[in-house]
């Protein structure tokens, strides 16, 4: 089975401090505060690891 999606590529400047993409391409997260990221990393990425 193939693995089928847009191969388009996006030009287009952002104008946003900070931005965090899905693997899929969607805009998952806007934003300046990095702390309100930090908050939200572990949606997409699963719990920190403790050591």
């Amino acid at each position: 089975m193939a693995a089928t999606g847009s191969t388009r590529r996006v030009s287009e400047e952002l104008d946003a401090p900070a931005v965090l993409l899905r693997p899929d391409g969607h805009v998952a997260w806007v934003g300046e505060d990095q702390r309100e990221l930090l908050d939200r990393l572990p949606r997409w990425f699963g719990a920190f690891a403790r050591e």
